[in-house]
């Protein structure tokens, strides 16, 4: 379904309900939705798709968001949203513009354009605002990309647009070749205290000022945690995007509607096999905040804690106090108030006032919101005898795009951010690099490696682990 191109008119609607409709009958909207979807082999409902070209009918963009996506995300996501773009490869090239949310790669919108300019970001970027609309506490999360700078400003002035923290330590390693400027820049970024920024900050001050001017100018309260305007929960970079690339590697060689096909194929399954898992879940919480929160209450089991009231109390620990108060769900040391799961000293709280610390969670992180989440369903299309396109569709003419392939051999990978390395493989069986286990062509060695035994340690310390939280679910 198109919001540009509606394929159902009201008076399709209305002679499908003339049709159908008896006296005494209860007649409710979804049977209004059922039967129409039935009859017109309506496959995906509420997914929105637009189409431009040019004056010639030639393809100039790409928009759409699926109606299974659009309809939870603004009440089962988290509003922290990652946009980027990559190239295409197939023979008209192009840029595949994608977002994102969620640690499980949860697919928003996606578009294609001729590139990454201020014309087609603020196009894609538009076509985004108009389905999502205004959402409350919105974060951006994004590259220095200008174009999507500009257009965030432009559209989204109530949204808090944050950096990747990955992509501009990238920036700072090219530009500053010193290697502890740049682990102080990843302390300072993830660091939670305003006191524990000032102290790192101060240190990169000291070794390199001109690093530490650089990153004033891009802007502290853009990637700096404990300064940031919005609620970015734990979500520091695009990450999300950067494994999609590698996903849709192939797809990106196809032509646009063999793609679009291969990305829908492949949210269908996902879709299908997270609710599964959703569905299958013992606990409160989602495997993630789950197994975050169990690793804070171990760390919890030596703290000292004092009541100060009701809510409120003080937490020591090796002589560094931490005020927790529950009712407002904040503590000093800013873990609880930046991430919405209870820290540490929140959890001794907890455990000291008898209390579930599963309460004090944000409700994206609990299992009902997961299983909303994918709750609807992405549907393979139909074939092409069973459609029913409208007239004005059928008559549209798309011709392919002015491309002009540039010389020399393809690019088949992408352009690495500045002080990127590539990643090298390395073999599980011999331990050499450049090729993997399946791959390697040297003798079997007598005394395997230690990462066997290592993996048998850790799994057994799992097991441990699991047997010793067991009664942590009914204290917690």
């Amino acid at each position: 379904m198109s919001r540009d191109n509606r394929h159902a008119s009201s008076w399709l609607v209305g002679e499908s309900m003339r049709q159908t409709y008896q006296v005494g009958r209860q007649y409710r909207p979804k049977d209004i939705i059922g039967d129409i979807r039935n009859k017109y082999s309506v496959q995906n409902p509420g997914t929105i798709t637009n189409i431009v070209t040019n004056v010639d009918n030639q393809f100039k963009y790409l928009f759409m968001a699926f109606g299974a996506c659009i309809f939870r995300f603004r009440a089962s996501i988290r509003p922290v949203i990652a946009v980027d773009g990559t190239f295409l490869k197939s023979k008209y090239l192009g840029t595949f513009f994608m977002v994102y949310s969620n640690n499980q790669i949860y697919p928003l919108a996606f578009g294609i354009g001729d590139s990454e300019n201020d014309a087609s970001w603020e196009w894609f970027l538009t076509k985004l605002y108009n389905v999502i609309g205004h959402v409350d506490d919105l974060v951006v999360v994004s590259d220095r990309h200008g174009s999507i700078e500009k257009t965030v400003q432009k559209l989204y002035p109530h949204a808090s647009h944050g950096l990747c923290t990955y992509h501009l330590g990238q920036n700072l390693k090219t530009k500053f070749k010193k290697v502890v400027v740049h682990k102080l820049f990843h302390d300072v970024a993830h660091a939670y205290r305003m006191s524990d920024f000032d102290t790192i900050f101060g240190q990169l001050e000291m070794i390199s000022p001109t690093a530490a001017k650089y990153l004033v100018d891009v802007g502290v309260n853009r990637w700096a945690r404990s300064h940031s305007n919005g609620k970015r929960y734990n979500i520091m970079t695009t990450g999300i995007i950067e494994c999609m690339n590698v996903v849709l590697k192939d797809a990106r060689d196809l032509p646009i509607v063999r793609m679009v096909e291969e990305l829908r194929n492949l949210l269908q399954i996902w879709f299908s096999n997270r609710q599964q898992q959703a569905l299958s879940m013992k606990f409160e919480l989602a495997t993630w905040a789950d197994m975050e929160l169990h690793l804070r209450f171990n760390k919890s089991s030596g703290y000292e804690v004092e009541p100060i009231n009701s809510w409120e109390f003080n937490v020591k620990y090796t002589g560094v106090n931490n005020q927790v108060n529950l009712q407002t769900r904040s503590c000093t040391c800013r873990v609880f108030d930046l991430d919405h799961i209870p820290c540490a000293h929140a959890i001794a709280a907890c455990r000291y006032g008898n209390m579930s610390c599963y309460t004090l969670c944000s409700q994206y992180y609990m299992k009902n919101s997961l299983i909303s989440s994918y709750s609807k369903s992405i549907y393979p299309t139909r074939n092409n005898k069973d459609w029913v396109i409208p007239e004005d569709i059928h008559c549209r003419v798309v011709l392919p795009p002015k491309s002009r392939r540039p010389a020399g051999r393809p690019r088949k990978e992408r352009i690495r951010s500045g002080g990127e390395t590539k990643h090298t493989r390395c073999c599980g069986r011999c331990g050499d690099y450049g090729h993997n286990r399946k791959t390697c062509k040297r003798p079997i060695p007598l005394h395997p490696r230690d990462e066997h035994s290592c993996v048998n340690i850790v799994e057994s310390n799992i097991n441990i682990q699991e047997l010793s939280l067991q009664p942590v679910h009914q204290s917690l």
